[in-house]
This record gives C-alpha cells, structure tokens and sequence, in this order.
C-alpha cells in the first residue's frame, strides 16, 4: 500500500472545496485557507490567515475542517508508513499474505471512512447570517475566560507573564496554557495550575524571536466539561539596551 500524504490531502479538498459555499466579503477564498497546510508557504501568508480567522465565525469553521483534514490526513499517512514497514518485514508462508494483505487494506479502508466522517459532520455549519458573523474561532463566551495579557504588541526584557480571568470561577477549577508559533505548532504546554497568571519558563522566553507573532489559549477543567479559550496572539518586541 503506498498512499501518500499530499494525495491524500488533494482527495479532501477536492471534496470540502466543493463543500463550502460562495466566500464572503473581503474573506479569503477557501484554496487560500487550505493553502496554509501546504510545504513552503510564506510565514506573512500564515500570519495574514491566522489574524483573519481569529476574528471571523465563518472563516473560522471552514479553517477548523482544513486543520482536521490535515490531522486525519497526516495519522493516515503515518499508520500506512508503518503498515508498509511491517509487510516488508513479514516473512510468513505466501499462502497467508493475502490474508494479511487483505486485512491491512480493510484496516486502512476504515480510516479512510472515519476521516470522512469526521469532516461531514464538521461541515454542518449554520447558514451565513448574524449568528454566523458573531461566530468566533474558540469563543471565549462559551469558554468563560478572558485572557487579559500578553496582547497585541509586547515590549521588554523581563521574563513574559500570562494573565487570564475566569468569567465565573468555580471549587478545584485548574487551568494548562498552551504556546504556539504562527504556524500553529505547539511550542509550550504548562503544567496543570490553579493559579490565574504564569510565568513562562526562562528557557522557553529566550526561545521566542523578536518581532515574531505567538498565539496562547488556556484551557480550563472543573467539575464541569472542560473548556478552551480563544487564541490570542501576541509579538514580543525585545528593544536593544543601550551602554
């Protein structure tokens, strides 16, 4: 079986592109929003996405399905390379290859089909409108937090503190932030806190370029359902000390 990742990729946007209906107004077509998966695609495109989707409902949705088809499409491609590695290996008796051939083609069929069910159901979204233009990317109404610093511009030397408020806070509430770069990689995840600021470790503060926009959200567990809170970017701008 030898399938790869950018095929892969083509079939589901070939399928949601004739999915999503006419774009909106000044909004970026849906080939540009699922051309930020691609290899090699400048990081101010990246940028320019990233600042579009973070406040548009619309585009938002149709980023969320882009993003869960290039998940999907990328653990499908890494359960066949390894499937591939294994029937190299095999040397069990010709009479039960086709057995093992068979299974393993009916094992990547059901991946197929659980990643395509995965995007009909992210699809279903609600009819452009005021509700839809209210939308946010991970709202933090529903999330309940407000995250208060860093954001926009941030200017300093000093070590980076994340300051965030629950709307409502409840008993044993506990709290994790995550960092990501402009591509959306996780660079950071926080050790489980109860606390409502952070001080970024200074290893991971000396990490970050100047002049390069980062995105936080935290997440936060009680004793109800756990909750995400929008991604807020920020570009740390460290100013040169002069002697």
């Amino acid at each position: 079986m030898n399938i790869s990742d950018d095929r892969l990729k083509r079939a589901y946007r070939s399928y949601v592109d004739g999915l999503c209906r006419g774009t909106r107004k000044d909004c970026p077509p849906p080939a540009d929003l699922a051309g930020f998966f691609s290899a090699g695609v400048p990081r101010l495109f990246k940028a320019g996405i990233l600042d579009h989707v973070a406040g548009c409902g619309s585009c938002a949705r149709e980023f969320e399905i882009f993003l869960a088809m290039d998940r999907s499409a990328r653990e499908f491609a890494e359960k066949s390379a390894i499937l591939l590695q294994a029937e190299k290996k095999d040397r069990k008796p010709r009479s039960s290859r086709g057995f093992i051939v068979l299974g393993r083609w009916l094992f990547a069929g059901v991946g197929f089909a659980a990643a395509l069910g995965l995007f009909l159901f992210l699809a279903r979204k609600p009819g452009d409108g005021p509700a839809a233009a209210a939308e946010v990317f991970r709202s933090g109404r529903a999330s309940g937090l407000s995250l208060n610093y860093p954001r926009g511009t941030v200017e300093g030397q000093s070590a980076l503190v994340f300051n965030w408020r629950p709307v409502e806070r409840s008993a044993g509430e506990t709290y994790i932030v995550s960092l990501f770069d402009d591509s959306l990689k996780r660079i950071w995840i926080s050790p489980v806190i109860t606390e409502t600021n952070l001080v970024l470790p200074e290893e991971i503060g000396r990490s970050l370029e100047s002049r390069r926009r980062y995105y936080w959200m935290v997440k936060r567990s009680s004793l109800s359902p756990a909750s995400e809170s929008d991604l807020v970017p920020f570009t740390l701008v460290r100013r040169r000390l002069d002697f």
